[in-house]
């Protein structure tokens, strides 16, 4: 296969799109000579003509139109090519793949999702909610640029960012219940609504009612804190939510000790090259953080 030199297919592009050597050396900003001799060692190339002369001046040989054909298209191509990568460049065009949970997304990115989408209108989102493990794995798979999940479900051979402390709390509605301050080791006395003994909060509660000394047994299991959220409105019990994912209605029980919270971190792949668009999403997603 012949290794042609690109810039003298530009030449001969230019000249054939313009049927003269003259307009094609003012379009590209060289001399006559200079595109006349490019177009010769193309030909030499090739090992045929492409051009012929007469006194109408500079014409393609049949040889000559067929290979313009497949150029034009290249070239087309090349220059669409070209385009696209401006626009991602410029963020006119993209796509930002994100794994998170939903609680974290409703608390962590939401904020950060109405600036970002407000600059930047033509970026796609996607957001996958599932389990940290899954996320991780769709992480090494590279099917995100990222995913934000807790600390402890973190694993060393990723790039984590420190995003945000999440503390959790334990919350109630006053129509229904009252509470002054209590002494920690009090909360084992409450009508409890827990989520069940996989959740990630629930392990964190477990620990740390085993290091205070502090008997748990929840009135309710739930699968979610969605669920937690709903019944404590229902006033059903004391549920034990996120800090920063708590309903109006709902009010925090005042203990003498300050529950355990979670740490939020971003995982990155260091194999993977980010893109314009999650690159920018980053920036913003820093900078919200930073702030709160």
């Amino acid at each position: 296969m012949i290794d042609l030199d690109l810039n003298l297919i530009k030449i001969f592009y230019a000249v054939a799109k313009e049927n003269s050597i003259t307009k094609a050396a003012n379009m590209l900003y060289i001399s006559q000579p200079a595109v006349s001799q490019s177009i010769k060692k193309l030909e030499q190339e090739l090992g045929g003509v492409l051009f012929y002369r007469s006194n109408k001046g500079i014409n393609l040989t049949e040889e000559g139109k067929a290979f313009f054909e497949y150029v034009k298209t290249s070239i087309e191509l090349l220059e669409k090519a070209q385009d696209n990568f401006i626009n991602f460049r410029n963020l006119e065009s993209g796509v930002v793949n994100i794994g998170i949970s939903t609680i974290l997304t409703k608390i962590v990115l939401v904020d950060v999702l109405k600036k970002f989408c407000f600059d930047y209108p033509k970026i796609k989102i996607n957001i996958v909610n599932d389990a940290s493990p899954k996320l991780i794995d769709g992480l090494s798979h590279g099917v995100f640029d990222f995913v934000i999940i807790n600390k402890s479900d973190s694993l060393n051979t990723y790039n984590e960012t420190h995003l945000c402390d999440l503390p959790l709390c334990l919350v109630y509605n006053s129509q229904f219940f009252s509470f002054d301050e209590l002494n920690i080791k009090e909360i084992g006395d409450l009508p409890l609504i827990l989520q069940n003994n996989y959740s990630h909060t629930r392990k964190m509660f477990n620990d740390f009612a085993l290091k205070h000394d502090i008997q748990i047994n929840p009135k309710y299991e739930v699968a979610s804190q969605e669920l937690v959220k709903f019944m404590a409105l229902e006033g059903l019990g004391v549920g034990l939510v996120f800090d920063g994912d708590m309903p109006k209605e709902l009010k925090k029980v005042k203990t003498d000790k300050e529950l355990p919270y979670n740490q939020i971190v971003l995982l990155e792949n260091s194999n993977s090259l980010q893109s314009f668009a999650s690159t920018q999403f980053k920036v913003y997603l820093l900078s919200k953080i930073k702030k709160t």
